[in-house]
């Protein structure tokens, strides 16, 4: 063995030595009450929430890493939560010019809460007509000011759990969540999956430009609940979907925080809608819409709305204008089967008179083109009589006019 190898082998088992004793005598120190305020305002002065924790270790084996134990940060009014395990992995090279660089966070346990600005003025005026805009909600409100000043980092997040509330309403919740996220120069790569309230599991892959978050998301849900978010958002309405649709895909693309576009496609369902003590049952061959929400209005476009039970084939749009609140639906159809719509209808109708009174003079046969227009300021709206219009043109008719001999 030569002389120089073996002063390598010296050099280094003495570096190891010493990184073992450091290691020992840390333990103590960077977790004394001192070092723990250093650290607490500088996590503070440096991202702007409060943080605390039980305790720090530092380990070299089998990589250079810090343990953080029971973290907890606190952003009055946006953020609070709780993190069991938070591990930090620094880059080696600029560890030797005295610079800390994290390459690495992995997460164990999280458990978050996210909270939405509420403008209440703007909710009294329209509560419904907004519905449609949650999404765009959390993407600007949540996910935007969470990873645009993100630095070039892994995180890794095992059994995470957590909700985005707004106000005492839970907006949407997590848990089981595991995920993966990357951060680099120019992109964000996010995929993760768990599960929720609105369904029973859940994924979602993204792929965004860090500099003005334009880019694709695509999001799949299974056993989604509509119930879950009728209770959440429509609390009030008459009707209750007692069955689950099996899957729900959502291609969204981003044009900046501020415009969404989302392609949305169901599986054939089978659905039982309840109200008082009429029920309805529906049955869906294909549902595929688009959503579209921008600074001027809220769109979504039914491409095919295509039910077999009762048969009805129909397209069109619901459009939302963000600057009168009013809300404008115009739905064409073909090939609607009377006599299915009209079992359906009167079933669910319960007391209704005025669907009643339709459906006694309509008994059966086809329309063979229909269109249906509706406009108000909430959704409840589109029911009321006064705002319905129906135009279509009949074959095949089984057409009772009330009265004698008629």
């Amino acid at each position: 063995m030569t002389l120089h190898r073996k002063i390598y082998i010296g050099l280094a088992g003495f570096l190891l030595f010493l990184l073992i004793i450091c290691n020992y005598l840390s333990s103590p120190f960077i977790n004394s009450e001192s070092i723990k305020k250093i650290i607490q305002a500088a996590v503070s002065q440096k991202v702007g929430v409060q943080v605390d924790y039980h305790s720090i270790d530092l380990s070299i084996f089998p990589f250079i890493h810090a343990r953080v134990d029971q973290v907890t940060v606190s952003l009055p009014g946006k953020i609070e939560g709780r993190v069991e395990t938070l591990d930090l992995f620094p880059e080696i090279l600029p560890l030797f010019a005295g610079k800390v660089r994290i390459s690495k966070i992995d997460l164990g346990s999280p458990d978050i809460d996210f909270t939405l600005p509420r403008n209440q003025e703007k909710r009294k005026i329209t509560k419904e007509s907004l519905l449609l805009d949650k999404i765009k909600e959390i993407v600007v409100n949540v996910l935007y000011p969470l990873f645009a000043e993100l630095p070039e980092i892994q995180i890794t997040i095992e059994d995470g759990t957590g909700n985005i509330t707004e106000g005492d309403k839970i907006v949407f919740d997590f848990k089981d969540m595991e995920a993966e996220i990357s951060s680099l120069s120019k992109e964000l790569e996010i995929n993760m999956k768990g599960s929720s309230g609105i369904c029973d599991t859940i994924s979602v892959k993204a792929n965004l430009d860090r500099r003005d978050f334009k880019g694709n998301l695509v999001i799949q849900l299974s056993l989604f609940q509509p119930q879950f978010l009728i209770d959440r958002f429509l609390p009030d309405a008459p009707c209750r979907i007692s069955q689950p649709i099996d899957k729900v895909s959502l291609h969204v693309k981003t044009d900046g925080p501020n415009e969404l576009k989302a392609e949305v496609e169901v599986s054939p369902f089978k659905l039982k809608v309840k109200k008082g003590d009429g029920e309805s049952f529906l049955k869906g061959k294909k549902v595929k819409a688009s959503l579209y929400t921008g600074e001027v209005e809220t769109k979504v476009t039914f491409h095919e709305l295509n039910l077999e039970h009762p048969h009805i084939n129909m397209k069109g749009d619901l459009i939302v204008d963000h600057e009168t609140k009013q809300i404008r639906l115009k739905l064409t159809g073909r090939d609607i089967d009377i006599h299915s719509v009209r079992e359906e209808a009167l079933a669910f109708a319960g007391d209704n008179e005025e669907v009643r009174k339709i459906f006694q003079v309509v008994n059966g046969g086809w329309v063979s083109d229909m269109v249906l227009t509706s406009q108000g300021k909430t959704l409840s709206d589109f029911g009321n009589m006064e705002n319905l219009v129906i135009q279509g043109n009949f074959r095949e008719g089984n057409i009772f006019i009330p009265g004698p001999d008629l």
